[in-house]
């Protein structure tokens, strides 16, 4: 199993086309882990060796090159506090807009999950919008990496 990381900010966010830097916080410990949408299907490789590759260019676009494998652990998104999408009473996080909760990790405030992707807070919202809820989404953690970087710097992209 491939999971794909973009080399590069996508079209709806207003860094597009800038270097996202993710290869190297992820080969250098910096990036722990990464969200995903659909839970179910990323849970059956819940403990699994994977492959982290990046996207050359464009996502879906253009090629992609393997950079190091893992072992993923999976986590649930149960609740997203900067969402208003549902009642009140469910939001458990002592600050309502400015954090995540997951099954394994309990709290995740939003300094902490945009620091792992090395960008502000804003930057965060602007990947992942408060008003499109992180309900049901992995975050998918890397265990024992696996690094390929020489080939796949020597190779591909610097980014």
């Amino acid at each position: 199993m491939n999971l794909i990381f973009s080399t590069q900010f996508p079209a709806h966010h207003p860094r597009a086309g800038e270097p996202t830097g993710f290869v190297n916080q992820i080969l250098t410990g910096v990036k722990r882990f990464t969200i995903r949408r659909n839970y179910d299907f990323w849970f059956r490789f819940n403990f699994h060796i994977v492959d982290l590759c990046a996207w050359s260019g464009k996502p879906y676009h253009s090629k992609i090159t393997k950079f190091a494998s893992a072992e993923i652990r999976l986590s649930y998104i149960f609740d997203d506090c900067r969402s208003h999408e549902k009642p009140p009473h469910i939001h458990t996080c002592a600050d309502k807009h400015n954090c995540l909760r997951d099954k394994n990790s309990g709290i995740l405030f939003m300094p902490y999950l945009a620091a792992n992707d090395g960008l502000t807070i804003n930057d965060f919202n602007k990947w992942f919008p408060p008003k499109k809820s992180l309900i049901g989404h992995a975050i998918i953690y890397f265990e024992s990496i696996q690094s390929f970087f020489p080939f796949y710097f020597n190779n591909q992209l610097k980014s």
